[in-house]
């Protein structure tokens, strides 16, 4: 008995450590392997053009994919892949082809072999250019005044509430401790697009003051 303990425990942090190392190299092993497997993930329709996407179906495709083991389940537990939309659309249902070179995988390293269904059906509406007003997000103390550049830009909007922007904000900022004159960028803060999607901000006294 003595002998079989003696046998069983001697060198035993050498034993645990070549045991760590097996099971260390055993995973790097499994995932640089190459394997092909079939993912079912969702649908995000990526807009490229003056249009808003409405709604599209279906929600899901089956992608039959290659890679690395470890690529194969970040793709996986990301259960989403975008397709990229022609610049040019008509409003209403469009048929879009999915393939190859409109999926964007999150895992770009992974290789597409098939797309189930070939097709997904996007309806869009299409968007109207306004050129509105930039205004402060933020409260301009008194005897300021706040200058943008530029103090105009470009939104797309649905037609149908095309007359009623007329302006878009700035992101709210807090100016304490900030004494003009100072200049600095803000993103404006708006639902849709809009081009540039920032302003230069510059404070400045009241002349006179």
């Amino acid at each position: 008995m003595k002998r079989l303990y003696s046998v069983l425990f001697s060198n035993l942090h050498l034993k645990v450590l070549a045991f760590a190392f097996a099971v260390l190299f055993w995973l790097l092993a499994t995932n640089k392997e190459v394997a092909e497997t079939q993912l079912e993930l969702k649908v995000r329709p990526i807009a490229t053009g003056d249009y808003t996407v409405v709604s599209y179906r279906p929600k899901t495709v089956t992608l039959l994919v290659e890679g690395y083991r470890k690529e194969l389940l970040a793709l996986k537990e990301k259960k989403e892949v975008e397709v990229k939309l022609p610049k040019e659309l008509k409003s209403g249902v469009n048929v879009i082809e999915v393939n190859r070179n409109n999926l964007q995988l999150p895992v770009p390293s992974v290789k597409v072999k098939t797309v189930q269904p070939k097709e997904i059906k996007v309806t869009i509406e299409l968007l109207a250019k306004k050129l509105v007003r930039v205004e402060p997000g933020f409260k301009v103390k008194k005897g300021w005044r706040v200058e943008f550049d530029p103090n105009y830009v470009t939104v797309f909007v649905p037609e149908e509430i095309k007359e009623v922007i007329d302006s878009v904000q700035t992101e709210g900022v807090s100016l304490a401790g900030v004494k003009p004159p100072a200049s600095f960028v803000l993103r404006l803060d708006t639902p849709f697009k809009v081009f540039p999607g920032q302003v230069k901000v510059t404070l400045k006294e009241e002349k006179g003051r």
